[in-house]
């Protein structure tokens, strides 16, 4: 049904590996970039660029009834300390982008056929017992609340008639990006350590199967619209720096107290370090997609040891 994909974002440490997957998968790819020729640099040859956020707007005219709009934009939520004007910035690119295309898409009334818009498991907010999943609250603090606006940005397509996804996304395992080469680092040199009590949930994904899940969702018709982009196995920080100490075969020795993250990175190190949730993908799983990596161990063994 579907023959053309869109990709803002298509640049970043998911973008790349999504584009590459559907290129693989005869779909002509078109990267949505602020800077097509520094992107071009990123992104496999495949993937046809072409500039948005600007004047010039072309692509608008391409999009049909047979295309996929992926929206992923936003920037880093853990490069810096979140001050008020880096928060701002975290929300706004997000946000204000979701917006912008709802416009965009208005104005020249070209819509797509199917619509994701890419989400955080940060929705949840900090959740310490039980499983969550898609029906369950919005959380509190900074990552739920931007999360909510994030999803609700783009809502007003909806009543368009337009099929819209929301993928609210776990950490995600890749080999060149993300979380676990920062996470893995300290541990290879014998400082493994987990964060706080180590009982908060991990919720996480591998690359593949978040491109893969991505892929499944766009040739398979689904009623619902909420999806965690998460493994069917959570677990809790320190189990996970355990699984990481018996794959690379280095001790999770240590414990990093609360107190020192909350001094060295304030809320940010609140939010993503010592809160977590044991999500859930029960949509997805109720789509029939069988997930290539469902436990930590062989998802870290394919990216850690593979040369």
């Amino acid at each position: 049904m579907y023959r053309k994909v869109f990709i803002s974002g298509v640049s970043g440490f998911i973008g790349r590996t999504l584009g590459s997957y559907l290129c693989n998968r005869n779909y002509t790819v078109y990267g949505l970039s602020r800077d097509p020729q520094k992107t071009s640099d990123e992104t496999d040859k495949r993937i046809q660029l072409l500039p948005w956020l600007g004047d010039d707007e072309n692509w608008i005219h391409d999009i049909d009834q047979s295309s996929v709009f992926i929206h992923l934009a936003g920037s880093n939520i853990s490069t810096h300390r979140w001050s008020d004007r880096i928060k701002n910035q975290i929300r706004s690119s997000r946000v204000l982008t979701g917006k912008y295309l709802v416009q965009l898409f208005k104005q020249n009334n070209k819509y797509p056929g199917l619509f994701l818009q890419a989400s955080a498991i940060g929705y949840y907010g900090n959740v310490s017992e039980g499983l969550v999943d898609e029906s369950s609250p919005k959380g509190a603090g900074f990552l739920a609340d931007t999360s909510s606006e994030w999803e609700n940005s783009t809502k007003e397509l909806e009543n368009a008639g337009i099929k819209r996804h929301v993928l609210r996304i776990g950490m995600v395992l890749g080999r060149d990006g993300g979380a676990l080469p920062k996470l893995v680092l300290p541990q290879k040199y014998f400082l493994g350590a987990y964060f706080g009590s180590g009982s908060q949930g991990i919720s996480w994904i591998h690359l593949n199967d978040l491109a893969g899940v991505i892929g499944h969702l766009i040739e398979n018709e689904s009623e619902l619209s909420i999806f965690n982009l998460t493994a069917p196995k959570p677990v809790s920080n320190k189990n996970f720096c355990k699984i990481v100490g018996k794959v690379i075969k280095r001790p999770c020795l240590f414990k990093l107290p609360a107190k020192i993250l909350e001094i060295i990175l304030g809320e940010m190190g609140r939010e993503l370090i010592l809160n977590g949730a044991f999500v859930h993908p029960q949509a997805v799983l109720k789509t029939g997609y069988e997930f290539k990596y469902p436990e930590l161990y062989d998802a870290l063994s394919n990216l850690l040891l593979k040369s």
